[in-house]
């Protein structure tokens, strides 16, 4: 019995064990990739066998595959080149054991960012251009790397690359970089593509002084950088401003105005005042160097919007008064001004509340006091005091239930009387002076409830309850 029991002890192990040294593909396109190329890594279960992978010591190109997972490439352990450019892959699984790892090739996916590869020591070629990537790992340990191309990615941080003293082709080209690489000490660089990122002339000039700067170098075209809309007081000064290069004395710029060129400044300011209507419209910049002849940095277009902004004495008013049967209404009018964007609040002086609007008008408004703000853009802001005509209700109830005690409202005056309920309904007309006695236009005694009566087309109004 103790040898059945040690027996079914030893297979069990060694199941354990044999399962232990396969893993799974997940992405059946990799799979099937490793079973036309690779097939004696894969076993029947389509498991990866890893013994036999970590055996390929050839070049492995699954390029143009459409894999978006390349789980399972880490147990490839005695390769040197890895191909997979040209998939669909937005991320890579740890690749620490491919100790033996020269060419890292895997340009036009979809990666947004890389795994660690301090431990890839033997890095001659990092080729990741046409990704998502925003940043790099840590490449200090990279110090047999000859050519880095990053190009064509979405990189905020400019990568250090001052441990890569072998480098030879650095291309950061087509990202969003500000700074400028530290290539001090990278004497053996034949190749740096800089171009199509935010790099200004003060951080260009510094790269003129490297041995074939002029041929070595590609710094242009620059993206171009962005200036923000303005918005302008009509008659105040208009002060347009790059914020580029400013602590350099050698650059001139030029100023277009709707495309035509207006004005060439030493410094980087240029000043219209006073801002007409004449002045609303797209500029841009071009900057120049005398240190760097031939090369350009421009701007993209900013919009300039003039902006009229009125004074109390341009606002009328229509109000709709309110009363028992009725809220009130406020119609803005600012006749005779450019038609403009703007934006009407009302804000409650005894609730701080506020009503939104974009026409002027506003309705179902409950309280007499307001006050009116009117804004345009970001410059323009008027502030005004508002008041609502408001008809105080008289208040008073009746207990139409016979016993002789406040069974009937009187109305002494002359003419007509309409009352209505909480829906704005009229439930009786009286001809005044009369008495009402609580009943309806066909003789019913009417819910208990509020009613509100109007007297002569808002001479006079009487809140009622009714209780019973």
């Amino acid at each position: 019995m103790k040898q059945i029991l040690y027996i079914a002890l030893i297979i069990a192990i060694t199941g354990t064990i044999g399962k232990a040294q396969t893993a799974s593909i997940p992405d059946p396109n990799f799979l099937s990739f490793l079973k036309s190329n690779f097939s004696k890594t894969i076993n029947s279960s389509n498991q990866l066998i890893i013994a036999q992978a970590a055996k390929v010591t050839s070049n492995f190109d699954c390029s143009s595959q459409n894999i978006s997972n390349l789980e399972g490439i880490q147990y490839f352990s005695g390769i040197q080149t890895l191909h997979a450019e040209s998939n669909l892959l937005t991320s890579l699984p740890p690749l620490d054991s491919l100790v033996n790892l020269q060419k890292l090739i895997i340009h036009t996916n979809q990666l947004k960012s890389l795994p660690s590869l301090s431990n890839n020591t033997q890095l001659i070629q990092l080729i990741v251009y046409n990704n998502q990537l925003t940043s790099l790992p840590d490449l200090s340990a990279l110090a047999n790397l000859q050519k880095l191309d990053v190009g064509n990615n979405m990189l905020t941080v400019t990568p250090n690359v001052s441990a890569n003293v072998r480098l030879q082709q650095l291309s950061l080209d087509r990202n969003y970089l500000t700074q400028g690489p530290n290539i001090t000490g990278l004497d053996s660089l034949t190749q740096v593509q800089l171009h199509s990122n935010y790099f200004s002339f003060s951080i260009l000039l510094p790269y003129a002084i490297y041995p074939g700067f002029s041929s070595n170098f590609t710094i242009m075209p620059q993206k171009k950088f962005p200036l923000q809309n303005k918005e302008i007081l009509l008659n105040s000064s208009l002060d347009l401003s790059t914020n580029i290069d400013t602590s350099l004395s050698t650059i001139n710029y030029t100023w277009y105005f709707n495309g035509k060129a207006i004005g060439s400044e030493t410094n980087d300011s240029l000043i219209i005042s006073p801002a007409t209507y004449s002045n609303q419209g797209y500029y841009y910049c071009m900057s120049t160097c005398s240190a760097m002849p031939g090369d350009t940095i421009k701007t993209d277009s900013m919009l300039v919007t003039i902006i009229f902004c009125p004074s109390d004495s341009n606002f009328t008013f229509n109000y709709q008064g309110i009363n028992c049967t009725d809220n009130g209404t406020l119609k803005v009018n600012l006749y005779s001004l450019p038609v403009q964007s703007y934006q009407f609040t009302l804000r409650s002086l005894s609730t701080g509340d506020t009503i939104t609007s974009s026409t002027g008008f506003f309705n179902n408004l409950t309280e007499p006091q307001y006050t009116l703000i009117t804004q345009l853009g970001t410059v323009c802001k008027v502030t005004i005091p508002v008041n609502i005509p408001y008809q105080e209700c008289k208040e008073t109830f009746i207990t139409p239930d016979g016993d002789g005690q406040n069974d009937t409202y009187y109305f002494s005056q002359t003419g007509t009387a309409n009352i209505y309920d909480k829906n704005g309904v009229i439930v009786r007309t009286l001809t005044i002076p009369a008495e009402w006695d609580g009943t309806s236009k066909s003789g019913q005694k009417v819910a208990q409830g509020y009613y509100a009566v109007n007297i002569n087309n808002g001479a006079d109004y009487v809140k009622i309850s009714v209780i019973y």
